[in-house]
């Protein structure tokens, strides 16, 4: 299989999740059920679970890739979609993480536009800083898998805006 732009499909995907979050589970969240025992991160983490479904549905079937799957946001041993590529715009602002501590409260400014290096980005998931709250899954949770100019920073979590690039399944 070569490179296929699954750019369209994966924005299908956001907007569908971020509906489903917004008007289904955040009003769950909310409502402090009394004869509901799930705590709201149980709530966030079925909601979770249940995206990893909505995404293979909505973007990995369709172009014959249905045996990958996205690992769920809360699993903080999720390995990337190594086949897909998130390619920013050349002018979109980035958010690299600092190669040690919490990987989303610092922030290495030293590349700061995707224009800045050579970044091959993988995809972790859709991200968003307060995961129980209105979500608009604004940034791209991306992993830096090669940047032949600046070798340090392979491994490391990039945010991008989610719609400031273009995904890209490649070669299974």
């Amino acid at each position: 299989m070569t490179a296929v732009d699954v750019s369209a499909s994966v924005s299908k995907y956001r907007d569908v999740a971020r509906g489903l979050w917004n008007n289904a589970f955040l009003p769950m969240v909310k409502a402090d059920l009394p004869d509901d025992p799930r705590s709201e991160w149980d709530i966030r983490d079925e909601f979770e679970d249940l995206c990893v479904e909505i995404f293979s549905n909505l973007v990995l079937f369709p172009v014959g890739a249905g045996k990958l799957r996205i690992a769920p946001s809360y699993r903080a041993d999720g390995a990337v979609l190594s086949e897909l590529k998130v390619i920013p715009h050349e002018h979109a602002d980035l958010l690299v993480a600092e190669s040690e501590g919490n990987s989303f409260r610092s922030y290495d400014l030293s590349i700061s536009v995707a224009s800045d290096a050579q970044l091959d980005l993988r995809f972790r998931a859709f991200f968003d800083y307060w995961e129980l709250g209105l979500r608009d899954l604004e940034y791209c949770h991306a992993v830096v898998a090669a940047c032949p100019d600046r070798p340090q920073f392979v491994g490391r979590n990039v945010l991008v805006r989610a719609t400031q690039a273009k995904y890209e399944l490649s070669a299974l």
